[in-house]
């Protein structure tokens, strides 16, 4: 296995530079949330957060899931020139995208606005909301050339620019009076910065002109990929404005700083995920592959189970704190929303693993099939239980997205039984956690008990899994 010789340290350092963008940029975010909680109230931090959760749905969309395909031929290009041809067709490709379905839904304001947010008075927000879409498209495809060419600081240092950008204008609009529109002008104004910011860095990484027909070849081979990185995005808004209309808008703030809260777990799955794409899509199917990607995912199911149950115990505690008063509703979804956005990361091993089996469409079905559970679950479980089945919805249906890739790319990254084991042990866990925090003031003993069992536990055998060489893993044929 010399070829993983180096990788763990190279992907952990990657991993952090990737890491350290992301908790820069959602420690600003948690910080402006108290400020925008309280000076918006739950109504207008909904309907912030109903416009920003479009935004970035649609944003997700017209990027076509194109960075995989191009990492693909990126690393298997002959010299530099075939490199950048690549990477600036791809930039062109997202131009074109973006624009065209911005464009398309630019008449469609006003639906959006009173429809599916129930604001009848919020049109311009829906307009900005829109107007943000390729704005942040062509931005991130920038940055992501960084990423592609393996510059994870420098693709860190724009990360920050970005978000600490936009996050600062947002909270200035605001205390100017400008209320959920402010929020939206704000995301605008440091996008356009960020991309100017990226498009300077990033020329020289481009090539001297755009051929489209492989332009046409990255969209053609990205979009099978494109519901396993949408799906659950699109479920996810459309669950948010299920609730506002079941329930109320309030309840989407609620559900709002959540999100925002689980957003840690993103966090982590984003860091790795990030540092992942380019090597893990470089690699050939063999059994050096299978074995490492049982090592990977054993790991991360660890991670994952200690993370989720050791913020999870304090959530009535942390929701709070962030929130503040009116805000209690949340803790009552977030064990569940932290293990769903944790599932993420081992999400995406298997995505890699089905680019290099050529099994990209597996990746379209069980995301979608995924994703249309969630639904189902949220119309079911919504107005019968609240907030709470949003949360079960979600997690229900990630865990059947990752279990029907991972049957379909067993032959790529097999599932260890450890991993299995894992994953029913949090679950177990998080049912402990959410049923203590129902009585916060009687059960904080019981809360504390196990979040120190998951840090003791979880800690020391993350540790002896990533000692372990890859052939102590097994799968369930073995």
């Amino acid at each position: 296995m010399s070829w993983w010789r180096g990788r763990p340290s190279r992907l952990a350092a990657h991993s952090a530079l990737y890491g350290t963008a992301g908790v820069v940029g959602k420690a600003a975010a948690l910080v402006t949330v108290p400020y925008l909680t309280r000076e918006l109230g739950p109504d207008g931090y909904g309907l912030a957060d109903l416009a920003t959760s479009l935004s970035a749905l649609l944003t997700l969309i017209v990027r076509f899931g194109g960075e995989i395909p191009v990492m693909r031929m990126t690393a298997t290009a002959t010299d530099r020139t075939a490199r950048g041809v690549s990477l600036t067709s791809y930039l062109v490709a997202t131009v074109i995208v973006s624009a065209l379905v911005t464009l398309a839904m630019l008449p469609g304001a006003g639906v959006i606005a009173t429809v599916l947010w129930t604001s009848p008075d919020a049109n311009t927000v829906a307009l900005i909301a829109l107007f943000l879409v390729p704005v942040s498209a062509v931005q991130a495809a920038l940055i992501n050339v960084l990423r592609i060419v393996e510059r994870p600081g420098l693709y860190a240092v724009l990360a920050i620019v970005d978000l600490i950008s936009q996050l600062v204008l947002a909270v200035t609009f605001v205390a100017l009076g400008m209320g959920a529109l402010g929020v939206l002008l704000g995301f605008l104004a440091g996008s356009t910065i960020g991309l100017v910011a990226a498009g300077v860095v990033a020329r020289r990484h481009l090539g001297p002109r755009a051929d489209f027909g492989v332009a046409f070849r990255i969209i053609r081979q990205g979009l099978p990929f494109l519901p396993g990185l949408a799906a659950f995005v699109l479920a996810d808004t459309i669950s948010r404005m299920a609730a506002a209309n079941v329930l109320a808008v309030s309840s989407v703030g609620h559900l709002a700083l959540a999100i925002r809260m689980a957003s840690v777990m993103s966090l982590v799955a984003y860091a790795f995920s990030m540092a992942w794409g380019p090597f893990g899509l470089s690699l050939e199917r063999s059994q050096p592959t299978r074995d490492l990607m049982a090592r990977v995912l054993g790991t991360q199911a660890l991670v994952l189970g200690t993370m989720t149950l050791g913020i999870g115990a304090f959530a009535p505690e942390l929701t709070a704190i962030v929130g503040g008063p009116g805000y209690e509703p949340a803790a009552a979804v977030l064990p569940a929303l932290l293990l769903s956005a944790g599932l993420a990361a081992p999400l995406y091993v298997l995505i890699t693993a089905a680019s290099i089996s050529n099994r990209g469409r597996w990746v379209a079905w069980s995301s979608v099939l995924g994703a249309l559970l969630q639904l189902v679950f949220v119309v079911v479980l919504l107005p019968v239980i609240g907030l709470v089945g949003f949360a079960i919805a979600s997690l229900s249906g990630r865990l059947a997205s990752f279990s029907l890739l991972a049957w379909a790319v067993s032959g790529t990254a097999r599932i260890d039984v450890r991993v299995m084991l894992t994953i029913a042990a949090i679950l177990i866990g998080v049912v402990a956690v959410q049923v203590a925090n129902g009585t916060p003031e009687t059960s904080l003993g019981i809360r504390l008990f196990i979040a120190l069992a998951a840090l003791v536990f979880g800690t020391g055998l993350t540790r002896s899994a990533m000692r372990a060489p890859p052939s102590t893993f097994h799968d369930l044929g073995t």
